[in-house]
């Protein structure tokens, strides 16, 4: 896995992921949508969030749901539970998921897709 190595490539992949994301809000009532942030502050890079956020647009697409939007965030300051990620769900209480490795990935989507 390559580090990044400057501000320039952090917002460079930042911009190509929020593309994705812009893609991605096809649902027609946004009070529907649910979102995934996916902290990526200094902190979470250093403990492979960049992965985890590529895993969770992979997991997303190939599901093809439509509803659900990844969402890279910067940093929660959880800074000793990274990889953080909070999720929203309209009408529902934020869930917050602590130590996320790409394993939990699948688990997350399914428990949002659901809901």
């Amino acid at each position: 896995m390559s580090k990044i190595k400057s501000w320039d490539e952090l917002k460079e992949l930042r911009t190509k992921y929020r593309d994705n994301v812009i893609m991605r809000l096809v649902s027609d009532n946004a009070s529907k949508r649910k979102e995934i942030y996916v902290s990526i502050g200094d902190c979470g890079l250093e403990k492979g969030a960049r992965d985890i956020l590529t895993a969770f647009f992979d997991e997303v697409n190939a599901q093809r749901l439509e509803d659900i939007s990844i969402i890279a965030a910067d940093c929660f300051g959880e800074c000793g539970e990274e990889t953080y990620v909070k999720v929203t769900i309209p009408g529902k209480s934020e869930l917050n998921y602590k130590n996320v490795d790409k394993n939990r990935v699948k688990e997350i989507v399914k428990e949002v897709a659901n809901a």
